[in-house]
This record gives structure tokens, C-alpha cells and sequence, in this order.
């Protein structure tokens, strides 16, 4: 509790856009134990897609960081737009224990490709529109993220989204 209580401030005390985003992706990362995190946001002049349906491709990566600070080189390409969809799609948080061995991506090239073991993606919403993603993952382990992650990552999500 201290720590988010600490994330809170530092987030509420940060005025420019490049470190309020680090500060939000790097807590992310370091209260799920995560590998790494990204950070998607709506595109300033993005349009809706008929029927309201917006995917990742109408996102830009505005920043994606490993554990370690470090940002992630060529980020679209590290990350699995499919789960991101999802989270578009129905608004609700993702929690995947082994991605890849998960029926609900059956399908999805991104996760094999990418070999995505535990994955946590949830939405970033303002005024009840989803406005991105906050998408973390550990290609490493599986199990890595519990419920108790998704509760934490769901209330720094929602304060993400003030900031």
C-alpha cells in the first residue's frame, strides 16, 4: 500500500508528458513483476472505425520499457495487438496465466511468435471511452501475474488515465 500510495504522488507531481508516462509504465512493471511494459494511446487524429470499433493499429506505443528501464526497441513488434484488441473490444481487463497455452488465442499468431507466457493488458479509459491499453507480460514464466496484480494494475490503470 505504501508503495502504490508512493506511485500516486510521484504520478500527481509529474508535469511533463516523456517521464509521466516512464513513471507510469515502470510501476506497472515493478508492482506485477513484470518483464516488460507498454504503454498505448489513442492517436490525436485517430478515427473511430465504423461501428465505434477501434484497434491497436489506431494506437501509437508511447512507450515501452523492460524491467530493467530500459526502453524496448521497435515496441509494435513486441507485443501481441490481439490481446491488445480484446481489451478494446469489451473494455475489461485481460489476466492470462500462459498465453500460450490459453484457448482465447488460439488463433493469435503474436502470442506463439512472441512466446508470451503470463500476460496482463488492461484498458486506459477517460469519460467511459477507452483511450489505450496498459499491456504487461513475462515471456519467461508462466503464473507470474495473480488477481491481486490485476487489482493493483486495474487502480494504477485508473490512475494513469487522470494523469
Amino acid at each position: 500500500m505504501a508503495a502504490f500510495a508512493r506511485i500516486a504522488t510521484l504520478l500527481a507531481a509529474e508535469v511533463e508528458l516523456r517521464p509521466l508516462l516512464e513513471r507510469i509504465v515502470d510501476a506497472a512493471v515493478a508492482l506485477t513483476e513484470a518483464e516488460r511494459g507498454f504503454l498505448l494511446l489513442d492517436e490525436d487524429d485517430a478515427v473511430d472505425r465504423p461501428g465505434g470499433r477501434r484497434t491497436t493499429a489506431d494506437l501509437k506505443v508511447r512507450l515501452a520499457r523492460n524491467f530493467d528501464g530500459s526502453d524496448i526497441p521497435v515496441p509494435r513488434e513486441r507485443l501481441s495487438a490481439g490481446i491488445c484488441d480484446q481489451v478494446l473490444d469489451t473494455g475489461r481487463p485481460l489476466l492470462s496465466l500462459d498465453a500460450g497455452r490459453d484457448e482465447r488465442f488460439e488463433a493469435s499468431v503474436s502470442v506463439e511468435d512472441l512466446r508470451l507466457r503470463s500476460v496482463l493488458c488492461l484498458p486506459i479509459q477517460r469519460a467511459g471511452a477507452v483511450e489505450g491499453v496498459l499491456y504487461v507480460d513475462n515471456r519467461l514464466r508462466s503464473g507470474v501475474f495473480t488477481e491481486e496484480d490485476l487489482d493493483l494494475a486495474e487502480h494504477l490503470a485508473s490512475l494513469a488515465s487522470v494523469a
